[in-house]
């Protein structure tokens, strides 16, 4: 999981300009990743001159399975557009 330390980030928008999922966005002049939309290809965290994003794994049981319901959401989402494109197609 990618996410921005608030404390480090500066709001130069560097990552905002770089990600290709448009998952970064401003909230009082900081940074924060969408995690919905976030797939995680690490371009923010190389981009980012504070080293205000940083790339965390689950460390207890309650990281674990909020990052697996975030797997599961991310999933769900990705059929559903699946199955919109393969509905579109077929018409």
């Amino acid at each position: 999981m990618v996410w921005v330390n608030q404390d480090f980030c500066v709001g130069c928008g560097n990552c905002i300009d770089s990600c290709p999922q448009a998952a970064v966005l401003f909230q009082s002049g900081k940074a924060w990743i969408d995690q919905k939309k976030c797939t995680e290809c690490s371009i923010c965290l190389k981009v980012c001159p504070c080293g205000a994003i940083i790339e965390s794994y689950p460390s207890s049981p309650t990281d674990l399975a909020l990052t697996v319901d975030l797997l599961k959401q991310k999933a769900d989402d990705l059929i559903e557009r699946i199955d919109k494109l393969k509905r579109i197609k077929s018409v």
